[in-house]
């Protein structure tokens, strides 16, 4: 990607939002949007949530699940501190998830698994909003192990990082899950989609940040651009250097 050439974008501009039917856009409905900042993967996540509608097309309540932590250094610790367990949740029944942990590696429930969240179970003496749910139940794409009911459910747990810093030793117990409408293309190194949505951003954050967005998909069908510029892509022979 560092050499890109007008030839490189030619290819790419086939797959543009702008360029393709309407009846190729709505095929990605439900694909995962990758962006270059995690203000726009927040904001994208927040707006589809809170559209979401059952299927007596109400707006789904949203559940906020804190974290529980062992002191305020845990309590205000990164999510990449704790091994990508945020702090706060925000979740509601029929959102779409992505697995943050490897649960079954040899079943296939391995960090990046996609899924969605059919239910929440709270003890009596706990109830939402605030309180702390028990179980997530979840039926991820393409789970072929044991589950529970006819949709083969998968109760989620949560679990526990541990970290050191300046306060100590600091803990954080959440679910190993987060909302999966979008991700930042950092974070999606690792993954391999068979769809994304793509906004490189209008310019490179990090060195290959293009090359990653890019490579995640499996197939050139699979991948939906928003719409860029050629000297978006040009300026990626910035990025090379010759010693």
């Amino acid at each position: 990607m560092g050499l890109a050439n007008i030839e490189d974008y030619s290819v790419l501009q086939q797959r543009f939002e702008s360029n393709v039917t309407v009846d190729e856009v709505k095929k990605f409905d439900k694909a995962i949007r990758l962006f270059s900042t995690k203000e726009d993967v927040a904001k994208h996540n927040k707006k589809t949530l809170k559209e979401l509608t059952d299927d007596a097309g109400n707006l789904v309540p949203v559940a906020i699940i804190p974290a529980k932590h062992n002191g305020n250094g845990a309590k205000y610790g990164s999510e990449d501190k704790a091994n990508g367990l945020p702090s706060e949740l925000i979740m509601g029944r029929g959102a779409r998830i992505m697995l943050k942990r490897n649960l079954w590696t040899k079943k296939g429930l391995v960090n990046g698994t996609m899924g969605t969240l059919v239910d929440i179970l709270y003890d009596e003496d706990n109830e939402p909003p605030f309180g702390t749910p028990r179980i997530l139940m979840c039926q991820f794409d393409n789970y072929k192990g044991p589950g529970i009911g006819p949709n083969n459910l998968v109760p989620i747990g949560p679990v526990v990082s541990s970290w050191k810093s300046s306060h100590g030793s600091c803990s954080r117990q959440q679910f190993p899950v987060v909302l999966s409408y979008a991700c930042t293309i950092h974070k999606s190194q690792g993954l391999s989609l068979d769809q994304a949505v793509i906004s490189i951003g209008k310019r490179e954050f990090s060195l290959g940040l293009t090359y990653v967005a890019l490579s995640r998909v499996r197939s050139f069908e699979g991948l939906l651009l928003k719409d860029f510029g050629f000297d978006r892509l040009d300026s990626l022979r910035k990025e090379v250097r010759v010693d």
